[in-house]
C-alpha cells in the first residue's frame, strides 16, 4: 500500500510540475514560433484539467507527506498548509482562466489558399476583448499552417509578396470561421 501511495505522490509532483513549466516553455517557444490550439472543445478540456487538476494534484501529495510516525500536531500542520495551497491554487487559476481567456482571436475572412496545401491559409484575423475593451480590434492577415487536428501554426506574411501560382483566392469568399470551421453570418 505504501507503494501505491509514492506512485500517486510523485505521479502529483510530475502533473503540478508540468503545470509550472507548461507555460514557461510556451512563454520561450512563442519568441521563434506561434502554435495555437484550433479546437475550442479541446481548449475546454485543457483548462478545466489546469483548473480541478492542479488542486487535487496538490492535495494527494498529501499521500506521502503524511506518515505513520508523524505525531498529530505535524499532520494537522501539513494537512491544514496542504489544503491552503491547494485553495490559494484554486483562486488563482481561477482568476488566470476567466481573465486569460477574455481576449480571442477571430478569423474574419479567408484571403488565400495554398494550391498544394488546402489546410494550409492566408487570413484576416481580429483580436477582440469584447465588453471589456472599447478600443478597436486589431487587425492581422497571417498564415495559418495546420500541424494536427488540434493544433495550427500562424506566422506572419505580406500578401504584396507571395507568389500568386501557389496561393489562389477560395471560391466561396463569405466570412468563415477557420478556428471552428463554421460559415459566420
Amino acid at each position: 500500500m505504501q507503494n501505491v501511495f509514492k506512485i500517486i505522490y510523485w505521479l502529483s509532483i510530475l502533473f503540478i510540475v508540468y503545470w509550472i513549466i507548461e507555460p514557461i516553455c510556451s512563454i520561450c517557444i512563442s519568441f521563434f514560433i506561434t502554435i495555437e490550439i484550433s479546437d475550442e472543445f479541446f481548449t475546454s478540456i485543457y483548462s478545466k484539467t489546469r483548473l480541478y487538476g492542479v488542486p487535487v494534484a496538490i492535495l494527494l501529495t498529501l499521500c506521502n507527506t503524511v506518515q505513520k510516525k508523524d505525531n498529530f500536531d505535524n499532520i494537522f500542520i501539513k494537512t491544514v498548509l496542504t489544503l491552503c495551497v491547494s485553495f490559494f491554487s484554486i483562486i488563482l487559476l481561477t482568476i488566470v482562466t476567466v481573465f486569460g481567456d477574455l481576449c480571442k482571436w477571430t478569423t474574419n475572412e479567408i484571403l488565400f489558399e495554398n494550391v498544394q496545401h488546402q489546410s494550409t491559409k492566408i487570413v484576416r484575423r481580429s483580436l477582440g476583448c469584447g465588453a471589456f475593451d472599447s478600443s478597436p480590434d486589431i487587425l492581422q492577415i497571417v498564415q495559418i499552417t495546420n500541424i494536427t487536428s488540434f493544433l495550427v501554426c500562424i506566422s506572419d506574411i505580406d500578401t504584396n509578396v507571395i507568389d500568386k501560382n501557389k496561393w489562389k483566392k477560395p471560391l466561396n469568399v463569405r466570412k468563415h470561421n477557420i478556428i471552428n470551421h463554421e460559415n459566420i453570418p
